[in-house]
């Protein structure tokens, strides 16, 4: 089968171009992620984009039938989610799965996911990061990558609720940046950040408030009622 290479990008976010000592410890030869990985990624670091989307497609529906996915409240039988973010790694920042590291993942879904030409709404959002979490559970125990576990980690409740932000309003966080020749560019340190900060602030102990002038008329009131209420029961 004839392999369409891409020979202008390489992988160099978590591997040298070339197969190294690394790459031998990580894929031991006769597991089925280093088989894998060398259908995805040629020798000399160049994705193989039809034989990685062929591989992407069918673990995400081998997903969709797997314990993990059962146990989701909301059900992604064809895995839709996972190939979304999947195909962002790759064609967007030359990343593949069985290479991939948390702040790939992190970046994918901060940046890439708001820019999908079918915008995510806000309120899908912590479905959406528990759907990956039980994708990178189950590519964890099915194929024992890496990273999965890593993975995991990162997808739990700050991340829905950094995705929820970035898609209800990345300017509310100053995150987006002004570029004269690229457009506004994502910064998701900003962002998480910002999100820290105002858990911070929530989870402060609030100070008591000196009641209004309203209110304090109304308690003045009720001791009113309350004093010729005694009088008329005595």
């Amino acid at each position: 089968m004839e392999h369409t290479e891409r020979s202008d990008r390489t992988n160099p976010t978590t591997y040298e171009a070339t197969r190294d000592a690394r790459w031998a410890e990580d894929f031991p030869e006769g597991s089925e992620r280093r088989a894998l990985d060398e259908r995805m990624v040629s020798a000399d670091g160049r994705i193989l984009d039809e034989e990685a989307t062929t591989i992407e497609d069918a673990l995400c529906l081998r997903f969709g039938a797997s314990p993990e996915a059962a146990a989701l409240r909301v059900k992604d039988p064809k895995g839709l989610c996972a190939r979304a973010v999947l195909r962002i790694l790759r064609l967007e920042q030359d990343v593949v799965l069985t290479r991939l590291v948390p702040e790939d993942l992190v970046a994918a879904l901060l940046d890439g996911v708001p820019a999908m030409e079918s915008v995510l709404p806000s309120d899908l959002a912590p479905m959406f990061v528990s759907t990956l979490r039980a994708f990178f559970a189950f590519a964890d125990r099915e194929l024992g990558l890496p990273h999965a576990k890593e993975c995991v980690e990162v997808l739990d409740k700050g991340m829905a609720l950094a995705l929820t932000h970035v898609l209800r309003s990345s300017e509310e966080f100053d995150a987006w940046e002004e570029d004269d020749d690229e457009g506004p560019l994502f910064d998701p340190v900003a962002l998480l950040y910002a999100i820290r900060e105002r858990a911070r602030r929530e989870a402060a102990p609030r100070l008591p408030t000196a009641p209004s002038r309203v209110e304090r008329n109304k308690k003045k009131a009720r001791r009113r009622a309350q004093k010729v209420g005694r009088r008329r029961n005595r």
